[in-house]
């Protein structure tokens, strides 16, 4: 796969002049020319750019960093990062407990335990003390290698019947705002859009999830069909660990094919930072906490 200056322009938000800057000041990158003479850039060159920009951001001097390797940016990120979530507030302790239960394999304890803080409190209330904490613990966990893959399934799928259970203490419907939920066809992850999907409700707003896997095309389908207001879009993986399409292409699809009244919010590991240049309204959030400010602000009547 390869990308025009403007497509990277767009993915990461940085500006032309930057990226040439970078290019021809410090060399960090090596662009091949098509033949027509216009630089193309590679799927590394992407992930290179959005690594320095994030690195800059974190008030590293281009300078000291731009001709480092992936392998060195990728470790200088990851340590800006663990250092950033040394400074977190430590997990609730029943965060600690629930996952404590998890790598000690006690299920029956687990699944006791998670039933009681999920009815502990009101709907809004638990997400906010339980959930969105869980699932920002568990990507802790995977990522970091501390639970199996097996692990892993069976929290989720205990979190996901519990979610369920929230979906229907929903509030009355107040506006006629309709968001369609899914992920890109490819991307399997459902736990993260599932609990968007049950905080819309909780907020009195209608959604119709599709859930994971889906289709561009289909999806287009389905918000035409469903009058949706809003997409929304969690993207977890890119098109190298088993997306269909790159991020690119699908919201460019979007882009072409759904109503022109139609915002798109983009969410999940890919689709909280991207930004893209769209005709259509678009607003990323990196978490849940920033989906459920989006909801907030959404009117009480359309």
């Amino acid at each position: 796969m390869s990308y025009s200056l403007r497509q990277i322009v767009e993915l990461t938000g940085l500006s032309e002049f930057t990226l040439r800057g970078w290019e021809t000041r410090h060399q960090a990158f090596a662009p091949r020319r098509s033949a027509t003479g216009r630089r193309r850039y590679s799927s590394q060159d992407l992930q290179r750019a959005l690594l320095l920009r994030e690195l800059t951001q974190k008030k590293h001097r281009i300078g000291s960093i731009a001709k480092l390797s992936a392998k060195k940016l990728s470790e200088l990120f990851e340590e800006n990062v663990s250092a950033a979530k040394a400074q977190d507030e430590k997990p609730d302790r029943i965060i600690i407990s629930l996952f404590k239960r998890v790598s000690l394999q006690e299920w029956d304890e687990l699944e006791n335990e998670l039933s009681a803080a999920m009815a502990s409190d009101t709907p809004l209330a638990v997400m906010r003390a339980v959930v969105l904490p869980s699932l920002k613990e568990l990507s802790n966990q995977v990522s970091n290698g501390f639970i199996s893959v097996a692990q892993e399934h069976i929290f989720s799928a205990l979190l996901k019947e519990r979610l369920q259970v929230l979906r229907e203490a929903r509030s009355n419907i107040q506006n006629k705002i309709k968001i369609l939920v899914a992920a890109p066809e490819g991307d399997m992850h459902e736990l993260g859009i599932l609990a968007a999907h049950v905080m819309a409700g909780l907020y009195g707003v209608r959604s119709l999830f599709v859930g994971p896997n889906t289709p561009k095309q289909e999806l287009c389908e389905t918000a035409h069909r469903y009058g949706a207001t809003h997409v929304l879009l969690g993207s977890s993986i890119s098109k190298s660990e088993g997306a269909k399409d790159d991020l690119y292409t699908y919201l460019h699809f979007l882009d072409r094919h759904l109503s022109p009244s139609v915002s798109i919010w983009l969410g999940g590991r890919l689709g909280g930072p991207v930004k893209v240049k769209l005709k259509h309204k678009t607003r990323n959030f990196m978490s849940l906490v920033d989906l459920e400010l989006a909801l907030q602000e959404l009117p009480a009547s359309n």
